[in-house]
């Protein structure tokens, strides 16, 4: 029979081997190896420009993550086959601005563009930017798995797969969430961009008007 103390005296040897695993990790310069292996650099590669069929492939990336996002958690949710509004303008611009301004970045792009090509051709589209949405969607999920462990692995045995979930995928949801995700939401605009005090403070216009209303009922119901 097990009993509390037993379960508590177990929980608190799991706690104890984890922490000293850590340690050891730490200890023998294992730690940081591991974080660098999952977190794999740039190479020195010259920037430049993006050509026109390149730059199509990442925005065809870019509008399947964030439509994947919006079906998840925004206005899409109760309707995942239908395609994700975006501007399409601070997503080209990042992109621009890092092919053209940090080393390794394009050549980066390039590979990844590369890869979803070959994909989409396996799974029997001309292209990935050609690829239907949900297509697209299910192969940057297989190109670029998410999570810690799948990040770690695939430093150890595609770096430049770890490479594609860091520098592009994660770059572009990281965009996202401080910007299209506050509108997904139902707020005039992201943090940052001046709208009045009682737009900024308060929760978005849609769920105000509901509580409202709710209000109102519940008022009307007591009189």
């Amino acid at each position: 029979m097990i009993t509390r103390r037993k379960l508590l005296l177990g929980a608190a040897t799991l706690t104890g081997a984890a922490a000293g695993g850590v340690g050891l990790l730490r200890a023998r310069g294992l730690l940081p190896w591991l974080r660098r292996t999952a977190s794999p650099g740039l190479s020195n590669a010259a920037p430049g420009p993006l050509a026109a069929p390149l730059r199509e492939t990442l925005l065809a990336a870019v509008e399947a993550l964030l439509a994947a996002a919006e079906a998840t958690a925004g206005p899409l949710k109760d309707d995942p086959q239908a395609a994700a509004s975006f501007d399409a303008r601070p997503y080209a611009e990042m992109l621009r601005s890092r092919a053209e301004g940090i080393a390794g970045y394009r050549q980066l792009y390039r590979r990844f563009a590369a890869a979803a090509d070959r994909r989409a051709a396996e799974a029997g589209a001309p292209s990935f930017a050609a690829a239907p949405p949900a297509l697209r969607r299910r192969l940057l999920a297989d190109l670029c798995p998410p999570g810690r462990l799948a990040r770690l692995r695939l430093g150890l045995t595609d770096a430049d797969r770890a490479r594609f979930r860091l520098y592009v995928v994660q770059e572009i949801l990281d965009l996202y969430a401080a910007t299209g995700a506050w509108t997904a939401l139902g707020y005039a605009a992201p943090p940052g961009v001046p709208r009045g005090l009682d737009a900024y403070t308060g929760p978005p216009p849609a769920r105000r008007a509901a509580v409202s209303e709710r209000r109102g009922d519940a008022n009307g119901a007591a009189g």
